[in-house]
């Protein structure tokens, strides 16, 4: 059994919610769960895919200019996504 660390009580081990304090358990905030983390750092990965893709067609044409400019542009979301896809590597906390 776990314990809540702000009332110490007693908790199931799935329970994601305290019944004494109302603390919430969850990775980046209340009741952040693994899904909604990865949820969030898909939008930002789908929008650093198309100028990647687009990149990878300009290397086909052997125009590099236009490849390096389009791979530097896809880098900012994609390291976004991997941002808040780190996210999921920390634990899950009580926040109240």
């Amino acid at each position: 059994m776990t314990q809540c660390p702000h009332w110490v009580t007693d908790l199931h081990e799935d329970a994601r919610v305290c019944a004494s304090c109302g603390a919430t358990k969850g990775f980046s905030g209340p009741g952040v769960s693994l899904r909604e983390i990865y949820i969030r750092a898909a939008l930002p990965t789908i929008v650093g895919v198309f100028p990647l893709l687009f990149a990878l067609g300009r290397l086909v044409q052997g125009d590099m200019i236009g490849f390096v400019i389009l791979t530097v542009l896809a880098m900012i979301p994609l390291g976004v996504a991997g941002w808040i896809y780190s996210a999921s590597k920390q634990e899950e906390k009580w926040w109240r």
